[in-house]
């Protein structure tokens, strides 16, 4: 490989999971999509762990905003309003 030339990416094939059973309501939960996700592609557990994280914080967040609601603390107006992107 000549100096300024591109690395040669490789390219990775991740396998999807096959769910067997699922509701028919409410379809299939991201925790246990990650987890089918990651052992169908051991190289992957750390996405599942960040997924979690991530999942987490969003419901940290989603209920201290409630709270705030609740107690006051911001208008109810305000916490209706969709958000801005």
């Amino acid at each position: 490989m000549a100096a300024g030339e591109p690395a040669a990416v490789k390219e990775r094939t991740v396998r999807a999971p096959v769910f067997d059973e699922v509701c028919e309501q409410t379809g299939i939960t991201l925790s246990r999509y990650m987890m089918e996700v990651a052992r169908a592609n051991p190289d992957m557990r750390d996405l599942e762990s960040l997924m979690g994280g991530i999942q987490q914080a969003c419901k940290t967040i989603a209920n201290l905003v409630d709270r705030a609601t609740i107690t006051g603390m911001v208008s109810q107006r305000l916490a209706l309003r969709p958000p801005i992107f």
